[in-house]
């Protein structure tokens, strides 16, 4: 059986953790899938987080835990735990609960026809007007600042799974450091599912506006000056404790 890595940030999530895991551990079983791995990045969270996640590592040496000496923000956190993917796939979700783990076997299915990347396309969700436009703003700048590179699809969100072809890709390569484009710019048969997302019922958000518009506006920059890293140099850099 081809093993399945599942990969998500962490920050300040003690409301959701155990939640988030226990609905990843019930999908699995439910799809009889037993070779797996877990890996959580964490942000260098200030709550409960880390005992938290130790201890379901206690209970499932399956479950990996990198926790970074301070906040890297989200994308690099994000290409860190792909970098440990150890899998014939690698799924990207967000540990906050709003990707339902319900659509991870339909991704795997679809990515297992011959795709190295299958991305889930959001059809409805319950923001705000005003949230959605300022999102739909993003892409069309986006759009403007890809420079004639492949555009990435609206609301084609982080909820994707790659194969290990396109994950030794990303791993290897000099990349735009964005996750989200950097395996739409590498991928070449790409397919998508689309899905409702679900409102984060506990904790607090991490989208606030300043936030948006920074993480925009770096993003922007980091597009029209063609800045690529190799994300293994970060290895040696960032300050981090593993509990692999």
């Amino acid at each position: 059986m081809k093993k399945i890595s599942i990969f998500a940030p962490v920050l300040n999530e003690e409301e959701n953790i155990s939640i988030f895991y226990d609905s990843l551990l019930s999908e699995l079983q439910k799809n009889n899938i037993d070779n797996y791995e877990i890996i959580l990045t964490d942000n260098d969270s200030s709550d409960n987080t880390e005992s938290l996640i130790n201890e379901i590592c206690n209970k499932n040496k399956n479950v990996k835990y990198i926790r970074f000496k301070k906040n890297i923000g989200y994308d690099l956190s994000l290409f860190l735990g792909m970098f440990h993917c150890t899998g014939d796939y690698a799924i990207s979700t967000h540990s906050d609960l709003q990707d339902p783990t319900k659509y991870i076997k339909d991704l795997i299915d679809k990515c297992g026809k011959n795709k190295d990347l299958v991305f889930a396309k959001v059809y409805r969700n319950y923001e705000s007007f005003f949230l959605k436009k300022m999102r739909l703003s993003f892409y069309i700048f986006l759009k403007i600042f890809c420079l004639g590179r492949k555009f990435p699809p609206t609301y084609g969100i982080d909820f994707r799974i790659i194969n290990k072809n396109l994950l030794n890709s990303i791993k290897n390569s000099k990349i735009i450091p964005n996750y989200r484009l950097a395996t739409f710019f590498l991928s070449k048969n790409t397919d998508f599912i689309e899905y409702q997302r679900d409102n984060r019922i506990r904790g607090v958000s991490k989208f606030k506006f300043y936030n948006c518009f920074k993480y925009a506006s770096a993003l922007y920059l980091t597009l029209i000056f063609n800045k690529k890293i190799f994300i293994k140099d970060y290895l040696n850099v960032i300050k981090y404790k593993l509990n692999l």
